[in-house]
């Protein structure tokens, strides 16, 4: 389908320039066809990128949201409320890039294990991965953050905890065209079975103590 290519760019508290990005919707890839959106909103303390897409919901029969083109790279933040109800095998919960092993961003289920990894391809190359401390607990709402910053130190949290870190390089800043909720870009792995709420992408490393008021406004009643 064809996304909205309208652009938006501002400044926001940190005084990081946001990056030109394009808005679009969301559009889940399933028989029973939903809608959400993608917007940009360059005011204090909001994110360069989110989704209004209410609960999203997966039930690991090959739902997945596709988002438009992005040029993102450098610090970066990825955020949501996810709830998972099962576990199942390399499932994501973002894959952000251009195909399998191609300028990936991902953050998703380390083999069957209920653990989360997070990294960062570097072109066709992965510097390893960052893989949780503890398990996702299966069928509650889990604060998850991923952030790294600009030289490359990488952070996980779950509920503002951090469970796992890295010295990397930083994001390179190419467009990714691939970019998915629920799903990989490796065509063997399986698909999420859970559901996702108040996602969001920030261009810069958000503090700890900013994840953590996030993590204590939990938004679902």
């Amino acid at each position: 389908r064809a996304w909205d290519q309208s652009r938006n760019s501002g400044v926001n508290q940190q005084g990081n320039n946001l990056n030109t990005l394009g808005i679009g919707e969301f559009g889940v890839i399933s028989a029973a066809q939903k809608n959400g959106s993608v917007t940009i909103n360059p005011v204090n303390d909001i994110p360069t990128v989110s989704s209004s897409l209410g609960v999203a919901s997966f039930t690991g029969a090959g739902e997945y949201f596709q988002g438009p083109a992005l040029t993102i790279g450098g610090a970066l933040t990825f955020e949501a409320w996810v709830k998972v109800d099962r576990y199942t095998t390399w499932s994501r919960l973002w894959d952000f890039g251009n195909g399998a092993g191609n300028n990936n961003i991902i953050i998703g289920q380390f083999q069957g294990s209920g653990r989360l990894f997070f990294e960062v391809y570097q072109g066709g190359n992965s510097p390893g991965q960052i893989i949780s401390s503890t398990q996702l607990p299966l069928n509650q709402w889990v604060r998850v953050a991923a952030t790294i910053d600009s030289n490359g130190n990488a952070c996980l949290y779950q509920n503002s905890i951090l469970v796992g870190s890295a010295q990397w390089q930083a994001t390179p800043a190419v467009e990714r065209v691939n970019n998915y909720l629920g799903k990989s870009n490796w065509n063997q792995d399986l698909y999420l079975v859970g559901n996702m709420y108040d996602v969001q992408l920030w261009n810069n490393a958000r503090s700890p103590e900013l994840i953590a008021r996030d993590t204590n406004s939990f938004p679902i009643e």
